[in-house]
């Protein structure tokens, strides 16, 4: 049984092993996301003390993680090349990595739903996510689970260009 859950600073350890590997996966496949030392073990650290990271555990095993936000996120603020779906307060799902071998089972979909249930929780309607143009996997799985292309959002001081995807929750 799969668990959704907040990540402890034990979990590090195992957290980094998986965020490793999946550098490594990218740049095996030609995608250059992950590959300038982000995510660090710092930022890590910052998301377990803000209470946005999360690891999905099965039978005492992480098998995967990512970080749900809910405060304002100031680069999705400018949009180009199409336009979000809503104006609406939004939580920001980011950092989603599944240990390579379990990849293909719906993992992504496990932590999106547990996601959108954290942002009904919080009376949030509006669930964004961004990923690098050649990481296909990841917006496959993300249009799989309902999420629609918005558009073209630029982060980390405006120099990198991520497709930008937004999925209404709740109606």
């Amino acid at each position: 049984m799969k668990i959704f859950r907040k990540t402890a600073y034990s979990d590090l350890g195992a957290v980094m092993e998986i965020v490793n590997a999946a550098k490594a996966y990218m740049k095996r496949s030609g995608i250059d996301q992950w590959q300038d030392g982000y995510p660090s073990e710092q930022n890590y650290l910052n998301d377990i003390e803000n209470g946005i990271s999360y690891v999905v555990e099965e039978d005492g095993e992480i098998i995967a993680l990512s970080a749900v936000n809910l405060e304002y996120e100031s680069y999705y603020d400018n949009i180009v090349e199409g336009t979000w779906l809503t104006d609406w307060k939004y939580g920001a799902i980011h950092r989603i990595a599944v240990k390579e071998n379990l990849k293909g089972k719906n993992i992504g979909g496990f932590i999106v739903n547990n996601a959108v249930r954290i942002c009904l929780e919080n009376g949030i309607r509006a669930l964004r996510c961004d990923t690098h143009e050649d990481n296909l996997s990841m917006q496959r799985m993300l249009t799989k689970n309902g999420f629609k292309r918005c558009g073209i959002v630029f982060i980390k001081n405006k120099t990198l260009r991520r497709v930008a995807f937004e999925r209404i929750l709740g109606l």
